[in-house]
């Protein structure tokens, strides 16, 4: 870390830190308006979309968890994207 800050005159441990944190401000914000629109969703397609965001499940472990064919998981996260990207763009326009 000290080589890279003598480097670059860059401090690693700084670098970046303003946007995180603002980052992380925004995604908390988001937070209730995330959970209203999963709640939305269809239970197979909330549980899709979850596997892979927080499961880290690739979209064939995913089929086999959920027993589905492969291209119905696919278009289980692609509809349950557009509405949750659908809910958060229009909770961000009213508020």
């Amino acid at each position: 870390m000290f080589r890279a800050f003598a480097r670059t005159g860059v401090d690693p441990a700084e670098d970046g830190i303003a946007e995180l944190v603002s980052d992380r401000m925004a995604a908390a914000a988001q937070g209730p308006h995330l959970a209203k629109a999963l709640a939305a969703l269809s239970s197979q397609d909330r549980s899709a979309i979850l596997l892979l965001a927080w499961g880290q499940l690739s979209y064939a472990e995913i089929a086999a968890v959920l027993n589905l064919p492969l291209g119905t998981v696919k278009a289980k996260i692609h509809r349950a994207r557009t509405k949750l990207r659908k809910a958060l763009l229009g909770e961000n326009n009213d508020g």
